[in-house]
């Protein structure tokens, strides 16, 4: 089965080999009832447990993924764990979506030793990763292994230093775009941020070099002529370009010319369209307003038929026979007036003027006729603006990719005059050959001018681009609020939903989502306590999680470090809560934890048969080298782990 939209793994079973001095023997796991709990104490191995999931699956965490460097971690962050890391190894069984993967990695290099797709082994020995990164990108809705690499290491998995998505900018900006890929090619929008960025760098650059030697040209050099620039020698060697080089300028300007030309024919059309459509939709609803005046008039005349005999009786008594139709009794005066109405052309009791309810000019053969014709034209109106409209987004899409390699060539450009700045003797420079420093200085302008044009023309299609994105994704938006209003709410014990405000972003205005609750939206992380921030971040992935499994269809994994470290005691049991609930989904949900009386474990396991529950534990008691300490207090650690984990049962 091939996916649109990317799929999440869903880690099943894990095995860790040759991690002496760490692990006595092979750790071997399964994750069952969706959940795996690495419990233990200090120094046991929970983390280099956690982190050796992620590395099998993901790789290392390098600048593909994480934009901090301090925050990068790869596979040497184990050599000082395992005495012979080039012996040890782990393995992963996960799920793609129906697929069972089973991926091997060593620590002597990062790439992949062995994949497995359905229990068969990839045939290229030589590079397992390649056959991984093809199955990825032709299978599982990504576009990139890097894609997919980011997902595992920011998304599905939180470690000890807890960053958060929430009020991250850039990641949840990142994360969103791949959630929802199949609306946007997020890779090619980040590229043009990032070129957007380099333009303004490049045109700050030369504004102060401008400013610099606007400072320096008087008014009577300003209006110096230029007639014998050409004469002039030059400071600077002058930037040779190939022919090849200026065909390439050459050319793409040239097309952008001609989008541009074609650009602004069809824009003309889309106008005249628009307005022709406007006017027939006008007449449209004016002709149904008609038809309802006569549909209306048409059911008073079927009642006007209905009384007309009983209303006939009644006038011809008071005409002819000069009786009230209402009392009995003789009425002359009322049958004379009766009779001057009649003669008149009014009505025999109350004197207003007949008028004909039906229209006599217009029938509703006429009206149907004339609104069957008004909405074969408004389809055809429609069906040439639906064509124009797609002409013009392609053509937009063809010009966004023409000016993305303009812009390219501007930023590669070199200088065609010297830095002034950097010269000594400007000011005699300046004395000695001031047509060229004016040329040089026109030459600058110019090319600031080149820069602010290209900027804002690049800045104007992202923000095109962005907002197309945010109303064709809003139904999922809302989703997405629903599903984080319900693990956030099961956490907090009030009400919390997602509000949106502006990202921290440069030169565009980007959407990112935080939480709001006792009416009061949380800007910042500062406006959380450590643990609304942790577990907040927590709903949201757990919230993107489950909104990428109904995209899909496909099941994914959250991969936790000792969530109840930055936890209370009254909130054991809303976490508990919120953990299940995932779980129930039919997630994976691997999470380490402390072996401690008021622990997580128990609470998240108690849905679980009290015999069944060991399944779901790793205990490193069994596998880890305990510290003097905990060999002394062994005994107790059992107990909590017997009495307060597998035969928890809430108080």
């Amino acid at each position: 089965m091939t996916f649109r939209t990317p799929v999440l793994p869903r880690i099943t079973n894990i095995e860790l080999s040759n991690y002496q001095p760490l692990f006595d023997k092979q750790i071997f796991s399964n994750v069952t009832d969706n959940r795996l709990l690495v419990l233990g104490g200090n120094g046991l191995g929970k983390t280099t447990i956690l982190q050796s999931i992620i590395y099998c699956v993901a790789g290392e965490s390098d600048k593909e993924v994480e934009a901090d460097k301090n925050k990068r971690w790869g596979r040497k962050f184990f050599y000082g764990r395992i005495k012979t890391p080039e012996e040890a190894h782990v393995k992963v069984e996960f799920y793609m979506g129906d697929d069972k993967l089973i991926l091997k990695r060593g620590f002597r290099t990062p790439r992949l030793l062995e994949f497995y797709l359905n229990d068969e082994l990839s045939t290229n020995q030589l590079d397992s990763g390649d056959s991984f990164k093809e199955y990825l990108e032709n299978s599982c809705g990504y576009d990139s292994h890097d894609d997919f690499r980011f997902l595992v290491h920011k998304l599905c998995y939180l470690p000890e230093d807890r960053p958060n998505l929430v009020w991250d900018s850039e990641n949840q900006i990142r994360l969103i775009m791949l959630l929802f890929s199949d609306i946007i090619d997020h890779f090619e929008f980040g590229e043009k941020r990032k070129q957007l960025k380099n333009l303004d760098s490049k045109k700050r650059g030369l504004a102060v070099e401008i400013n610099y030697i606007k400072n320096k040209l008087n008014d009577d050099l300003q209006g110096l002529p230029l007639q014998k620039v050409e004469n002039v020698e030059t400071l600077v060697a002058p930037i040779v370009k190939s022919d090849d080089e200026l065909g390439k300028e050459t050319d793409i300007l040239q097309h952008l010319n001609n989008i541009a030309i074609t650009k602004t024919s069809l824009q003309e059309d889309l106008d005249k369209l628009n307005e022709e459509y406007s006017i027939n939709s006008n007449e449209i609803d004016e002709i149904q307003g008609r038809l309802a005046q006569q549909e209306e008039a048409f059911i008073l005349s079927q009642f006007d038929q209905i009384e007309a005999r009983e209303i006939k009786l009644a006038v011809h008594k008071l005409l002819h026979l000069r009786i009230c139709p209402v009392c009995g009794e003789k009425a002359e005066e009322l049958a004379k007036k009766s009779q001057e109405n009649v003669e008149n052309g009014l009505c025999p009791l109350c004197g207003t003027k007949k008028v004909s309810s039906l229209s006599e000019t217009e029938t509703f053969k006429d009206l149907d006729t004339k609104l069957k014709d008004r909405l074969e034209i408004k389809i055809s109106i429609e069906t040439s603006l639906l064509k124009l409209e797609q002409e013009f987004d392609l053509l937009a899409k063809d010009e966004s990719r023409w000016q993305y390699q303009y812009n390219s060539i501007l930023l590669s450009k070199s200088k065609s005059y010297p830095d002034y700045q950097e010269l000594d003797d400007e000011d005699s420079l300046l004395e000695s050959r001031p047509q060229q420093f004016q040329k040089d200085f026109d030459k600058m302008q110019n090319e600031h001018l080149e820069l602010e044009r290209s900027f804002q023309v690049l800045h104007d299609d992202l923000e095109r681009e962005y907002s197309k994105f945010t109303k064709v994704t809003n139904e999922r938006i809302v989703r997405l609020g629903q599903l984080y209003e319900s693990f956030a709410s099961a956490f907090l014990g009030v009400h919390c939903q997602l509000d949106v405000k502006d990202a921290d972003v440069r030169f565009l205005k980007l959407n990112l989502y935080v939480p709001n609750f006792n009416d009061q939206i949380r800007l910042g992380p500062e406006s959380c306590s450590e643990a609304q921030r942790f577990f907040l971040d927590i709903a949201f992935r757990m919230s993107i999680i489950e909104m990428a499994k109904e995209l899909s269809g496909a099941k994914g994994s959250f991969v936790c470090e000792t969530p109840e470290n930055a936890l209370d005691i009254t909130y054991i049991e809303n976490v508990a809560h919120m953990f299940k609930e995932f779980a129930s989904e039919g997630h994976s949900l691997i999470a380490s934890g402390n072996l401690q009386p008021a622990g997580l474990a128990g609470p998240i396991l108690s849905d679980i048969p009290r015999k069944q529950r060991q399944k779901s534990v790793l205990n490193l008691l069994d596998y880890g080298k305990l510290s003097d300490v905990q060999i002394k207090n062994r005994s107790e650690l059992v107990n909590v782990y017997q009495n307060h984990v597998l035969n928890y049962k809430r108080g």
